[in-house]
């Protein structure tokens, strides 16, 4: 059983190997599109290694500290990746304020502005002065993926309305995919 149709599947394909093409012939991209990857955790684990080598600390002491940009970037960051690719599920992103709002009546999905992903110690990963939703990223549309391939990824902390709790995000079943059934 598929998790996206043929033609998506396809037109996916072209786009992951011009991504991987433009890599190997001029250098690493401003932004990755994480979608792309075959193994979106392997990717996010070489970023964390190359900091660890960088910094010559062990990759245990590293964790990830997200950032949703509020434009697209021109350059490159100085430390970690910036990345993009992953749709909203069951709630928008408001640009202007930075976090999380209720989707609009009959709209399902929304794309997510650039994410900065930055490794940091543990000890220094700050807290944001917003609530925050642990928002899980899935590879596929369906939740549960197929027995060869789980859908769930990795989860990533986006900023919600003052007004709201993370558990407001769960109870709507608020996630990111990295694909959508169109």
């Amino acid at each position: 059983e598929m998790c996206i149709r043929d033609s998506s599947w396809v037109e996916d394909l072209i786009r992951r190997i011009d991504q991987l093409t433009t890599w190997a012939h001029k250098g690493m991209p401003t932004v990755f599109w994480i979608s792309g990857f075959t193994f979106p955790t392997g990717f996010t684990t070489a970023v964390k290694q190359a900091s660890a080598r960088a910094k010559n600390v062990s990759v245990d002491t590293l964790d990830f500290e997200y950032t949703v940009m509020m434009e697209n970037p021109v350059t490159g960051p100085k430390e970690g990746v910036y990345i993009n690719g992953l749709f909203l599920e069951g709630a928008r992103w408001d640009h202007e304020k930075g976090y999380l709002i209720d989707a609009e009546p009959m709209k399902l999905h929304y794309s997510l502005p650039v994410i900065h992903i930055k490794p940091k110690n543990i000890k220094l990963v700050t807290k944001k002065h917003f609530p925050q939703y642990l928002c899980p990223v899935y590879m596929y549309p369906i939740r549960t993926g197929i027995r060869e391939r789980p859908s769930y990824m990795f989860a990533i902390p986006l900023n919600c309305q003052p007004t709201t709790e993370s558990d407001f995000w769960v109870k709507r079943g608020t996630a990111l995919l990295m694909s959508l059934d169109d």
